[in-house]
Parts: C-alpha cells; sequence; structure tokens
C-alpha cells in the first residue's frame, strides 16, 4: 500500500459509498508511544499501520480476512509486496518518497477506489482511506479498507428491500408478516392496515394479540378453528369479518403462506388481508333481489313461467299460481313437456301452435288470448306474454312467460256485447257521445259521436283502453272516480271533466256523466254520457281572466293585486313573494287626454305598461291599478336598495317620450315606495304607504321617488282627524267668510268683493283655506262647503245697509270643480238667490278655475249658461295658470277674466312676466271681458297692470281680507264720499301699438 495510488487506476468512490466503519482512524490505529488501540482489531474494516519505509507495523483481524495474509506473515514486510499489483509498486514506492521529502501527497486524507491483489493472487477492488498518525518521531501511516464488491452487495440487497417495501406499501392490499411461533408473533404489517382497519401499523405490531381480538364474535370460533385445523405450512385461505377500530364491520379474505428455509425449517408467515366488504354487500343485495323477486312472482295473480330456448314446451320453472289458476302443480308441467300444448282448446290450437312456431324461428315476443284446458276438464281463458330473455353479450338464455286469468273479462265482454247490441240503435243516433270501458279501461264500447268526437274509427277504439286518451293530469281524477263508484260514495251517477286528446293531437276538455256498467249483480265497468265543453272551458277562462286584468294594457287589474294582498294576511312574512311596494301615478296625464284625445291617452297607457313589463325581472308583478296608476310588486329578494335601483330605472324609462299615434308624447311620473316589514299588522298595508309616499312625490316636484316613512303616516292621520274636524265644523258654525275688496284701478272704487273661507279650530286655531281646502276637494266635502259659502256670504251681505251698495257691485265665491258637476247646483244657487231678495242676481260672480270648467266642458257649458240665464255671472279664476284654449273660453259664458298672482308678482322685474300680461289683457278685452289682476301687493305693481289696461285689481296694497262689518263700512265710507277711495293712481296713457 502506498500513499500514492497509480492514477492510472485511481478513479473517486461512489457518493454513497461509505468510509470504513468503526471509529475515527486516530482513535483505531495504535497509540504512538507503542500502546495498542482496543478498538483496533475489532474494527470491521482491514487497517494496517505502515512506517515511512512502507513497512508494516500492525495488521488486524479484518485485514487477515479481506486478505488472506495472517498478522505473523505481513509484519515486517513491505506493504506494496503484499497487496499492491506488481506493475504499480513502482508508482507507489515514488508516490512515499516524495512525500517524505517535501510534503506533497495525493492521496491522504481522501477516499479512493483502488485494485488490490489477495495471498491468493486474486485481484479485488477496494475502498482506501490513508491518513497519517499523529505524534513525533518518524512518520507513520494508517490505512483503512474495505471490499468494494461486498459492499455492492449490501448496496445491492438494500436497494431490493427498498424497492420491495415501496411494492407491498403501495399494494391495495394489507401485507403481514407474522413470527413461526405458536403465537404467531406480528413481526411486519403494511400501512394499508390502517385504511383498512383503523389501526396503524405501531399500535398493530405492539399488540400481539389485536388480530384475535377484533375477529367479529360470530366468526371468531370458526375461524381460529379454521387455523388449528390448517396443517401447518399449508397455504391458509379464509373469509370472515373483522372488526374496525372504530366498531364497523369489514369483511375480509386472508391469505397465508408459510416460508422456510434451506434446512426446511419455516422462517415465517406471510399473507395479506383483502377487502371484500362490498363484494358482500353486493352478493347481499343480489340474494335480497332474489328473494324480492321471487316473493314478487309468487304473489302476483298471474302464472310465471321459464322455457328453455332450445324447446318452448320444456318448463324449467313454473310458479304457485299454476295451481290456483289451472289445477296443476308446477311440478307437473316441468315433468311432462307436452302438457302444455295438449291442453289448448282445440279451436284456440293453431294459432297458438302458429304463434308458437314464428316465435322460436324470429325470437319476436307472445301475445295471445287463448282457452287452457284444465285437469278437470274444463277451459280457463288466459292472456299470455312470452319473451325471450337475452344474455349481455346478445346470446338467447331462455323464454319468459306470464299467463293471467282473463275468464272474468271474456265473460263481462260476453255479456256486453248483448247490451251493445240492445242499445246499438239508441247510442247510433245519440248527440252526445257514449262510451263503455270495461274495470282495466278496456273500451267496449263506443258510439258515432264519440268516435267523431276523438278522431278514431271503432275498430282503433276498440284496440285502446280509455286511459289512452286521457291527458295526464285527468288519470288520478278518473281512478279516484272510479274508486268512488265502486265503493258506492257517490249515487248512481257522478259527474266530472277530462282533458282528453284526439287523434290529430288536439286537447279537448269534455264533461261526463259516469255510472256503473252492471248485470245483475254483477259490475262489468263503467259508461259514459261525454260531451265536448271545450269552446264553454275557453269563454270561462277569458271571463276569468278579465275579471283579474286590464282590458285596456292586458296587465293584472286592481282587483287581482288586492286579492294577492289579501293573501298574504295569515302567511308568515317569509313566505310572501314581495317585500316592496312601488306606486307609480303619471303625472299630468290629463292634459294627453284633453289636449289630444282619450284614444291617444289609451294608447300611451298601453305603451307606458309595456315599458314598465319590461323594465321588471320575470319574477316581480305589475298591475294597473286604476287611471293612470300603475303598482310594482317586487319579488322576495327585494330590499331598499334593491327597490331604489328598480325606482331608478324606471324613472329612466321616462326620460325617453313615447311614440304614439304617429308622434312623441313626454310623459313623467311620480312613484312612492313602501317596504314590508314585521310590524306591519296586514301586508295591504304596503300599499297604503305607497300611496301616501307618491303623493309627497308629486307635492316633491314630480318625476322622482319617495321611500315612505312614518312621518307620512302621521301625516295621513292628521289630515284624516282634520277631515273629521272639517265635518263637524260644518255643523257646529266653526267656519267664517272675509272679503277681499275688488277695486277699479282707474276711479279706485270697490267694485267688488271676493269672499273667502276661515276656519277658527278649537284646537288648531284659525287655519288658512290652503291647509283644508285640498282635504275637503279630495273627501268630498268641498261640495257642502262651497253650497255653505254661497249661503252664508248671500245671507251676510243681505244684512249689509242699502245704501254701501254703489252701481254693480260684484260679491264673488269660488266654486270647486266637483259642485259643478252636480246636478242640482244650478237650483241651489237660485233658491239662495231668492232667499236674500235685497241682493240683487246680477252682482253674484261664480269664480271657476279653468281645470274645473274643462274637466267636463260639456256639463260645465250648460249648467253655466242655465245659471248665465238667472243673472249670475262668471269669473275665470287663476287665469293662464291652466290649459284651455280661445275657443273654449268663447264657448262659455265668461264675464271675467282674474290673472294669477303669479304673473302680477314679478311684473315689475321680469320683462317675460310683463309680455305674459300684457298678452293677456288685450287677448281679454279683445274676447269682451273684463280683467282683474290678483295678488297686487305694491303701488308699483298696480301702476303696471293699471298701465298694461287691467279693469280691476285686488290684493294686500288695496285691502288685506276683512270681516263682514269692515268690508261693509269701507263700503259706506265710500259712498258716502261720493264713490270716492283713498287710493289714486296716476296711470300714464298706454303708448299705442
Amino acid at each position: 500500500m502506498s500513499v500514492v495510488p497509480d492514477t492510472a487506476k485511481l478513479h473517486a468512490a461512489p457518493r454513497d459509498a461509505p468510509a470504513p466503519d468503526g471509529p475515527g482512524l486516530a482513535e483505531a490505529a495504535p497509540a504512538p508511544c507503542g500502546f495498542p488501540n482496543p478498538l483496533f482489531d475489532v474494527s470491521l474494516d482491514a487497517q494496517i499501520v505502515i512506517d515511512a519505509r512502507g513497512v508494516v507495523l500492525d495488521w488486524n483481524r479484518a485485514a487477515t480476512d479481506l486478505f488472506f495474509y495472517a498478522g505473523h506473515e505481513v509484519r515486517g514486510r513491505r506493504i506494496v509486496d503484499l497487496i499492491v499489483p506488481p506493475e504499480q509498486r513502482a508508482h507507489h514506492a515514488r508516490g512515499l518518497a516524495g512525500y517524505l521529502a517535501t510534503g506533497e501527497a495525493q492521496v491522504l486524507d481522501q477516499t479512493l477506489e483502488v485494485e488490490a491483489i489477495r495471498k491468493d493472487g486474486k485481484r479485488i477492488n477496494i475502498v482506501l482511506t490513508v491518513s497519517r498518525l499523529p505524534g513525533a518521531g518518524e512518520p507513520m501511516f494508517l490505512g483503512s479498507m474495505r471490499d468494494m464488491t461486498r459492499w455492492q452487495s449490501e448496496v445491492e440487497r438494500r436497494e431490493v428491500h427498498r424497492r420491495f417495501k415501496a411494492l407491498v406499501e403501495q399494494l391495495p392490499v394489507v401485507v403481514f408478516t407474522d413470527a413461526a411461533d405458536a403465537h404467531l408473533t406480528p413481526l411486519y404489517v403494511s400501512p394499508q392496515i390502517e385504511v383498512l382497519l383503523g389501526y396503524t401499523p405501531e399500535e398493530w405490531l405492539h399488540d400481539t394479540d389485536v388480530w384475535e381480538s377484533r375477529l367479529h364474535p360470530d366468526d371468531k370460533g370458526f375461524v381460529l378453528q379454521a387455523v388449528v385445523d390448517t396443517p401447518y405450512g399449508t397455504d391458509f385461505v379464509l373469509e370472515y369479518r373483522l372488526l374496525h377500530k372504530d366498531g364497523s364491520v369489514v369483511w375480509v379474505r386472508e391469505e397465508t403462506v408459510t416460508i422456510f428455509g434451506d434446512d426446511g425449517e419455516p422462517l415465517y408467515s406471510q399473507g395479506i388481508f383483502i377487502d371484500i366488504t362490498e363484494r358482500k354487500r353486493d352478493a347481499d343485495r343480489a340474494r335480497e333481489a332474489e328473494t324480492r323477486y321471487r316473493s314478487l312472482v309468487e304473489h302476483t295473480p298471474a302464472i310465471t313461467f321459464r322455457t328453455k330456448t332450445s324447446a318452448f314446451e320444456h318448463i324449467s320453472y313454473a310458479s304457485p299460481q299454476l295451481k290456483t289458476i289451472l289445477g296443476y302443480a308446477p311440478e307437473d308441467w316441468i315433468a311432462d313437456p307436452d302438457l302444455l300444448l295438449d291442453r289448448i282448446h282445440a279451436d284456440d290450437y293453431e294459432s297458438v301452435a302458429s304463434a308458437h312456431r314464428e316465435s322460436v324461428a324470429t325470437g319476436k315476443p307472445i301475445n295471445l288470448e287463448y282457452r287452457q284446458g284444465t285437469p278437470t276438464g274444463d277451459f280457463v281463458w288466459i292472456s299470455i306474454t312470452v319473451d325471450l330473455i337475452h344474455c349481455d353479450a346478445g346470446e338467447p338464455l331462455y323464454w319468459q312467460g306470464i299467463m293471467t286469468d282473463i275468464s272474468e273479462r271474456r265473460k263481462i265482454e260476453d255479456a256486453y256485447a248483448v247490451l251493445r247490441d240492445r242499445y246499438r240503435h239508441f247510442a247510433d243516433n245519440a248527440s252526445d257521445a257514449i262510451v263503455a270501458v270495461d274495470l282495466d279501461s278496456n273500451i267496449l264500447f263506443s258510439n258515432p259521436a264519440f268516435e267523431r268526437m276523438l278522431g278514431y274509427d271503432q275498430a282503433e277504439l276498440r284496440a285502446m283502453r280509455l286511459t289512452d286518451v286521457l291527458e295526464e293530469s285527468s288519470l288520478d281524477t278518473a281512478i279516484q272516480l272510479a274508486d268512488s263508484l265502486l265503493d258506492g260514495d257517490y249515487l248512481p251517477t257522478a259527474r266530472t271533466t277530462f282533458n282528453a286528446h284526439t287523434k290529430r293531437g288536439d286537447v279537448i276538455v269534455t264533461e261526463a256523466s259516469v255510472s256503473l256498467l252492471s248485470e245483475g249483480d254483477r259490475v262489468l265497468g263503467f259508461q259514459a254520457i261525454v260531451r265536448d265543453v271545450t269552446e264553454r272551458v275557453e269563454l270561462e277562462e277569458r271571463l276569468a281572466f278579465q275579471a283579474f286584468h286590464d282590458d285596456l294594457t292586458g296587465l293584472p287589474n286592481r282587483a287581482m293585486l288586492l286579492e294577492r294582498l289579501q293573501a298574504w294576511e295569515d302567511r308568515p312574512r317569509s313566505e310572501i313573494e314581495a317585500q316592496a311596494l312601488i306606486f307609480l301615478d303619471l303625472d299630468n296625464f290629463k292634459v294627453i287626454n284633453d289636449s289630444l284625445g282619450h284614444d291617444v291617452g289609451d294608447q300611451a297607457l298601453v305603451a307606458v305598461g309595456a315599458k314598465i313589463r319590461r323594465a321588471l325581472d320575470p319574477d316581480d308583478f305589475i298591475a294597473r291599478f286604476g287611471g293612470d296608476e300603475f303598482v310594482v310588486l317586487l319579488s322576495a329578494a327585494s330590499g331598499a336598495a334593491a327597490a331604489e335601483r328598480v325606482a331608478n330605472r324606471l324613472l329612466k324609462l321616462f326620460d325617453e317620450p313615447l311614440l304614439v299615434a304617429g308622434r312623441e308624447i313626454n310623459v313623467t311620473a311620480s312613484f312612492g315606495i313602501a317596504l314590508l316589514s314585521d310590524a306591519m299588522e296586514r301586508p295591504d298595508e304596503l300599499l297604503r304607504r305607497a300611496d301616501l309616499a307618491m303623493y309627497r312625490s308629486k307635492a316633491s316636484g314630480r318625476n322622482r321617488y319617495v321611500f315612505h316613512s312614518p312621518e307620512m303616516d302621521q301625516v295621513a292621520l292628521d289630515r284624516l282627524e282634520l277631515e273629521a274636524d272639517l265635518r263637524r265644523a260644518l255643523e257646529r258654525d266653526e267656519l267664517s267668510i272675509v272679503y277681499q275688496p275688488v277695486v277699479d284701478l282707474q276711479t279706485g272704487r270697490t267694485v267688488g268683493a271676493e269672499s273667502l273661507v276661515r276656519w277658527n279650530h278649537p284646537q288648531r286655531g284659525r287655519l288658512m283655506p290652503g291647509e283644508f281646502i285640498p282635504i275637503a276637494e279630495e273627501s268630498g266635502l268641498i261640495v257642502a262647503l262651497d253650497r255653505w259659502m254661497v249661503r252664508n256670504a248671500l245671507e251676510q251681505v243681505c244684512c249689509w245697509p242699502a245704501e254701501a251698495f254703489g252701481s254693480g257691485f260684484c260679491l264673488s265665491v269660488n266654486i270647486s270643480a266637483r259642485q259643478l258637476d252636480h246636478p242640482d247646483f244650478d237650483m241651489y244657487v237660485d233658491e239662495a238667490l231668492s232667499a236674500c231678495a235685497p241682493m240683487p242676481a246680477l252682482r253674484l260672480v261664480l269664480e271657476l278655475t279653468e281645470t274645473a270648467m274643462l274637466q267636463n266642458i260639456d256639463h260645465a257649458r250648460d249648467t253655466l249658461d242655465r245659471l248665465n240665464a238667472r243673472g249670475v255671472r262668471m269669473a275665470l279664476d287663476d287665469f293662464g295658470m291652466g290649459y284651455s284654449s280661445l275657443a273654449q273660453i268663447r264657448s262659455l259664458p265668461i264675464e271675467y277674466i282674474k290673472i294669477d298672482r303669479q304673473f302680477t308678482a314679478e311684473i315689475c322685474k321680469r320683462h317675460e312676466d310683463q309680455v305674459i300680461v300684457e298678452g293677456m289683457i288685450d287677448l281679454s278685452h279683445a274676447l269682451g271681458l273684463t280683467v282683474v289682476a290678483e295678488g297686487v301687493e305694491s303701488e308699483e305693481q298696480a301702476r303696471a297692470v293699471a298701465a298694461f289696461g287691467a279693469d280691476y285689481a285686488q290684493g294686500y296694497y288695496f285691502s288685506h281680507p276683512v270681516g263682514p262689518r269692515d268690508i261693509a263700512l269701507r263700503l259706506l265710507r265710500e259712498s258716502r264720499n261720493g264713490g270716492r277711495n283713498p287710493v289714486s293712481l296716476e296711470v300714464p296713457a298706454r303708448a299705442s301699438a
């Protein structure tokens, strides 16, 4: 051995080649002082100590085993002469000499693979590590060596073991090894034991009795006995149950073999556990299915039989019903192949034999009715169905058939044939359809009317069942009716309706009068007189649709909406289909009807309804509530955010004009939204709350949406209370009248007065008209209020001194649209004037708004003409704020035009208002009307309206509304002052046009 091996032979040892076993080399070498190291001789690696000349100083037992030299043979000899091949010895000697001279070494402290030679001349590859031993004096070196061939065998053995273990642990079975002792002590178990039984391998191996403890109690005895009875060394195969760690049952198949050594002695047992639980369950299910099938077959009121494929008449199985129906024991038919065919009625034999031959030749099923003989010589009518059963591969297995006793049915048919002949003439000439069926719904008879109704001929119907023509939805009705008739629950005849389909595929609705078909005490079936009522039902459905749908738009109507809301009353909130309601009212829709006509208005409503429907989700509900009002119920998933999204989507719909009758119409809408809440006593409160919110939306400027709030309920309650108080106020004389003078702009003289109502409420104090007049109009109290005003104003004026009136003094009273529509209003005014004789009729002026007069222009014209004929004058109030046309004004007996205060308020600031007022005055004068400017509150405004040509004016500049006494005193002062008024205006002359 040299510290510099032959470089031609030298190469690095494999990366995973271990260094020679044992302690460090310094520890393994003899101590420099000469004492032996106790580990040196017991090392598993060959260890050799040499001096600087390469002479062997020591040699352990492992070196003797490797190179076959004893220790006394090598000590004192050069290592190169012992284990280095001859051709490499000179090279090793030079390497050692070079190291001693220069200290340079190529192999020290490295692990190398080199070639060596043994005592017997055989060359081997070894793994070598050379290191210098520490200490003073002459250098010594330690070489540690291991046989490379033996090391490679060990690596290969370990690799084989690793691969085997990996294979075992991947198998879908549990692999185990037990010791070859009396207790079969477990030595190894694969990880699949945890999948199979819930135990880890460590748990299984720790408990030597675990296998026996997990045996199912019902299987433990025979399994342990099988272990005892199986000779040692014989393969052991057994299926039994083990208990899973969680207590569940696992079926396993154990296959175990004994492994023997070269000496024939058993080494250990090795086996597998295979999970067969699912296979066992499948087998149990198959047995259960077979049991159920056999039970079904043996309890069916028919004969089930099986024959060989080669010979149809060779019975291999017959159910017990054979004895009951035909009088033969099953074994009789199985034993005698000819018994089946020999006992067929002579008149039926050829048809059965022919069908038999064709079926055997073609494999087609047999369906026949014939007479089969019994042991007593009688015959039973049989319905037989036989099919050839094939395996999955398509090969025929056997014939299987069912025989049913139809003797009773054939008797019924024969009996019915008599009845059929008896009633044939009547039925053939009946206009109603007539049909008779047996208890199995087979059609026994049908008359021509029935055949015409369904489109089938008699032959086709005789091959059918009545249930074949009934719609599926009517089958349950038919079955229940038949059961009730048979049980006697009905009178002899029962009426019902069925849906049937014709031969052409149409579905018709029929009305049937059904009764039992009997002969003596025996029920043969059912007979029915049938009428086609399809047209009547369709008419009823149309009427029902019309009852709950709007004729104009086709949408659900108010009735359907209220019915849906009412249906929610007793249901939990979580089950109500809608959670939000939107009340939608079109803004100023009356303008479209008045200006373009009701036909255009109707078309606009249809277009609006269609647009809203398209914008909603399929689950949302829309109804036309009435007029120009629509209601939307949102789906159950809706809340405030969803309702707001829908409302915004609907608002955007109205940004685009409607195209109606060839013209574009701009329509907007106001929305009120209410949300369903648990605190809501009734779901239909949604409608009321959304309605309140809609009115708030209109009051807030229209074309917007407003959510309902509790404050709105309080406002509505206040309005309701105020309405009740107003009814009482009319009875308790809580109302009073004030008068605002009307002044002649040229002379300053008071030429009239407008009577205005005030309410001295006992709790709320003095209320102005704007606080209660709208309530009076909505509630209908305005009619009584107007009449109270006319009567009381006339009575008060009649009490004034006669000298207070100048010539032409007029008393104005405001009249509502409802009052004008009242049929006896003109008579009431006439009576009030007659009761106040001192007050000339010429001096009563009724003030009406454009809206009031235009709601029903023809009726208004007739009423006003009658009043005008009595001397009552008319004034058009709030002129400029409505939508009247010149033609409409000219057609009414109007003498005064009152320009609304909105125009006079800005007349001194806005040039546009000046132009409008001047135009209205000129237009009115051109029509011969007197002009009164309302709302004049300053001298500047008074001069302006006078300059534009207004005749009269009223407003705070001249006088606030005053009581009866004050207006009477004012008139007296003016009368005694020669008709002059303290107010005087110097109005410049109008520039000529």
